[in-house]
């Protein structure tokens, strides 16, 4: 017996793939040039257990499929199979380690005392960032 499409309960991916029971904190940061500080904030995402489980299987599945397409190589597979399989257990970990990211955040420029955005992604300091105003070279401290 088929069931109608608007009737099949169906998993909202949605809330798997977002860190949406993560919590967001509000840190402050420096922003040094050239002997000059200031000050900005970020916002920080502290990852959840499933989102960050989510993520890991991802990656793992990834690399799985490059050592079993490895395989099919000839003669290379005897190096790429191993070489993969390490590589699958080391980004499967690093990813499972990442616990913070930064979401987003804003400074004021020691150069140009213009306020930036700064870049999101990893939670590991010093971060060197570009000011988007007057593209000097700037790192991102925390206090």
């Amino acid at each position: 017996m088929l069931c109608h499409p608007a009737k099949q309960s169906e998993i909202d991916y949605r809330e798997i793939m977002t860190p949406a029971d993560s919590s967001l904190e509000i840190e402050q940061i420096t922003v040094t040039a050239g002997g000059v500080t200031k000050s900005g904030e970020i916002k920080v995402r502290i990852l959840s257990l499933p989102y960050r489980l989510f993520k890991t299987f991802g990656v793992a599945l990834i690399w799985v499929f490059i050592t079993i397409v490895n395989v099919l190589t000839p003669l290379l597979h005897f190096v790429t199979v191993p070489l993969s399989i390490l590589a699958t257990v080391y980004f499967t970990i690093k990813t499972f380690k990442v616990r913070k990211k930064i979401s987003s955040g804003s400074a004021i420029c020691p150069h140009c005392t213009q306020t930036f955005n700064t870049m999101t992604g990893s939670y590991k300091f010093p971060i060197k960032d570009t000011c988007t105003n007057c593209n000097k070279a700037l790192v991102l401290n925390r206090p």
